[in-house]
C-alpha cells in the first residue's frame, strides 16, 4: 500500500498521473485538504472513500508527529503541521508516501519515513 499526498491526489483525480498497481491510501489530513477545494464536497468525499483506504491519526502517529515537531523546532526548521502529521501517519503505518513535495518530506527520512520512488 502507498499513501498518496494531496499534490499527487490532485494529479490522479485529473487523470494526469499513472496509477501504480499497489493499493492506495490517503490520510484524513489529505482528505480534508482535497475536500476543502472541491466544488461538491459530498461527491468528492464519496469518490475518495470508495477508491482509497483512509488512514486516520492514532496515538502512535501523533506521538511520532509530536517528537518530529519538537526536533524540528529545536533546529529552527518548522514546517506545516499537516505535513508533519501526514509523515507521522506514514511512519506509524510503515508505508511509503508518494508526494511531489519532496523538499519538505525528505527531512522525515531520518525519522523512518519511506518516500515512494516512481518508476
Amino acid at each position: 500500500m502507498i499513501i498518496v499526498d494531496t499534490n499527487v491526489l490532485i494529479e490522479l483525480m485529473k487523470d494526469t498521473e499513472e496509477i501504480p498497481e499497489e493499493p492506495l491510501a490517503i490520510t484524513t489530513i489529505t482528505l480534508y485538504e482535497f475536500l476543502r477545494g472541491a466544488r461538491d464536497v459530498d461527491t468528492a468525499a464519496s469518490i475518495l472513500t470508495e477508491n482509497f483506504v483512509v488512514l486516520s491519526e492514532t496515538p502512535e502517529s501523533i506521538k511520532i508527529s509530536a517528537k518530529i515537531w519538537q526536533d524540528l523546532k529545536k533546529g529552527g526548521a518548522i514546517i506545516p503541521d499537516a505535513d508533519i502529521v501526514i509523515a507521522g501517519i506514514a511512519i506509524a503505518n510503515r508505508l511509503p508516501l508518494w508526494t511531489r513535495n519532496r523538499k519538505h518530506f525528505e527531512r522525515f527520512r531520518k525519522y523512518g519515513l519511506i518516500l515512494y520512488e516512481e518508476h
